[in-house]
């Protein structure tokens, strides 16, 4: 292949990526998030409440069958401080993440989180995505 072709390849499949991408966060999720529950413990949290952005992933093993999609956080210094605070004081209680006006998981808390960071599993690669962009704005 000459490199005029090889170029107009690669111009093609980033043209096409790109599209799929700006379609793909115009969307609507193919699910509905809750709406916030005031009997639960809510912490709420926006893409400015963290260090470096959210990062979409797996925990265990593919292979395995055993892997969960996850998004991982890291907090920026304040944020990381009154999320050490709030887990400590909600210790064996179910909580409710909140970011915007949707509740986007609601973890049991077992103990406090010291180092700033929390891994959200979902059920879908689709809910996984639609919370990491959430946080990405």
């Amino acid at each position: 292949m000459n490199s005029i072709v090889v170029r107009n390849r690669v111009a093609l499949l980033l043209s096409l990526t790109v599209l799929g991408f700006g379609c793909a966060r115009n969307a609507p999720p193919p699910f509905a998030f809750s709406t916030p529950d005031p009997s639960k413990p809510q912490f709420r949290l926006s893409a400015a409440d963290l260090a470096a952005p959210a990062v979409l992933g797996t925990n265990g093993s593919a292979a395995a069958g055993s892997a969960t999609v996850v998004v991982r956080l890291q907090f920026a210094s304040a944020k990381a401080d009154a999320f050490r605070t709030f887990t400590r004081e909600h210790a064996n209680r179910q909580m409710q993440l909140i970011v915007g006006t949707n509740v986007v998981a609601e973890p049991h808390v077992v103990a406090e989180i010291k180092d700033g960071r929390a891994e959200l599993a979902f059920s879908s690669i689709d809910q996984a995505r639609a919370v990491q962009a959430m946080l990405g704005k």
